[in-house]
C-alpha cells in the first residue's frame, strides 16, 4: 500500500490501525458530556453465547458469524455458509434476540454478512405526570446490519458494517444509520491475532425531544491460541466516548474433547461461564450463564449451523 511517496508494509498498516484507535481515546476525554447522552442500548448487550461466555473478549477472535457484531473484519475468515441465532433469557421480561448469516464470496472477494437484533419490553406500566396509571405500552429497539469483510493479504483483514438503528418507546420512534469499521492482523507462526474496531459511527439523533448520540466505542483486542490448539485466550480493551472509563474484557476457551468446549471470562462487571457442543462440522450449540447481582441471572443460548459452499 502506498500513501504519497511512502510505502506501508503489513506492520505499518497495523500501526495505523492502532493509532487510529488511540487518537480518539485522547480526543474523547474532552467531549462535553452535556452535549448529549447516549441511547441505543440495543447496541451494547453483546451477541453470541460463545462470545459472551468468553467475557465479551471477542474482537480479536471474531471467527464465527457473530463477528458481524464484534468485528466485521472477522467474517473474512469464514469459509462456509453460516447461520447463527441467539435467544437471551433476560430479567424483568426483557427479550433480546439476534440472528446472523455470513456468505463467503468467490476466492479473494471476501464475505458478506446480514444480521438483525431486537430488544423488546412488553407491558410497561404507564403513568401520567401526576403518577396516575394509564394504559400499558411497549419499548422496542431493533438493528438491521449489512457487513463486508475481506483479506487484504494473507495476514491482514478489514471489514465494515452499515446498520440501521430503530428506536421506539410507546408512540415515540426514530431511526438512524451508523457504521462499524474493523481490522484483524494474524501472526500465524505465534498463534496471535491483533484487532482494532470502531463501533457505532454516526451523528446524533433526536429522540423524545432530546439530541442524543449512539454509543460510539473504540476497541483493541488480542487473542492467543496455544500451540496445543485446544486453549484460546483473549483480551479486549474498550473505550466509549460517553464515559471516561476504560473497560477490560478477558476470556478463555478450552476444547476438552472435539465435541465439548468449556468457556469462562470476565466482562468488566461480572464473571461468565459457558459451554459449547459441536456436532461434526455442521452444528454448534452454545450456552452462557451471566449473573447480574440483585437484578437476577441471565442465560443465553446460541445455535450455529454451517453448510459447505461450492
Amino acid at each position: 500500500m502506498e500513501i504519497g511517496n511512502w510505502k506501508l508494509g503489513n506492520y505499518g498498516i497495523v500501526a495505523l490501525i492502532i493509532l487510529g484507535f488511540l487518537f480518539p481515546l485522547k480526543v474523547s476525554a474532552g467531549v462535553d458530556k452535556k452535549a448529549g447522552t447516549t441511547i441505543g442500548q440495543v447496541l451494547e448487550f453483546g451477541v453470541g453465547a460463545r462470545a459472551c461466555a468468553m467475557g465479551e473478549a471477542f474482537t480479536g477472535v471474531a471467527d464465527d458469524s457473530s463477528a458481524v457484531y464484534w468485528n466485521p473484519a472477522g467474517i473474512a475468515q469464514i469459509q462456509d455458509l453460516e447461520f447463527n441465532f441467539m435467544h437471551n433469557d433476560w430479567f424483568q421480561g426483557i427479550r433480546y434476540e439476534f440472528v446472523s448469516t455470513v456468505l463467503p464470496l468467490e476466492e479473494e472477494m471476501g464475505a458478506v454478512g446480514f444480521s438483525g437484533i431486537i430488544l423488546k419490553v412488553d407491558d410497561i406500566v404507564g403513568r401520567d405526570t401526576n403518577g396516575n396509571l394509564t394504559s400499558n405500552f411497549e419499548a422496542k429497539d431493533s438493528v438491521l446490519c449489512l457487513s463486508f469483510g475481506q483479506m487484504w493479504n494473507e495476514k491482514l483483514m478489514w471489514g465494515a458494517t452499515v446498520k440501521q438503528v430503530n428506536l421506539k418507546i410507546e408512540n415515540n420512534k426514530t431511526d438512524k444509520i451508523a457504521f462499524d469499521l474493523g481490522g484483524l492482523y494474524k501472526f500465524e507462526e505465534w498463534g496471535i491475532t491483533l484487532s482494532a474496531v470502531i463501533q457505532n459511527i454516526g451523528s446524533k439523533m433526536k429522540f423524545i425531544q432530546k439530541d442524543e448520540r449512539l454509543p460510539l466505542t473504540f476497541r483493541l483486542g488480542v487473542s492467543y491460541k496455544l500451540p496445543q490448539k485446544n486453549i484460546l485466550l483473549a483480551l479486549d480493551i474498550g473505550k466509549a466516548v460517553s464515559t471516561s472509563d476504560i473497560k477490560f474484557n478477558l476470556g478463555a476457551e478450552y476444547s476438552l474433547i472435539p465435541i465439548l468446549k468449556l468457556r469462562g471470562g470476565y466482562n468488566g462487571n461480572d464473571f461468565t461461564t459457558g459451554v459449547g457442543f459441536k456436532i461434526k462440522d455442521i452444528l454448534e450449540l452454545d450456552y452462557v450463564y451471566i449473573p447480574y447481582g440483585e437484578l437476577g441471572d441471565t442465560q443465553r443460548i446460541s445455535l450455529t449451523t454451517k453448510f459447505k459452499t461450492p
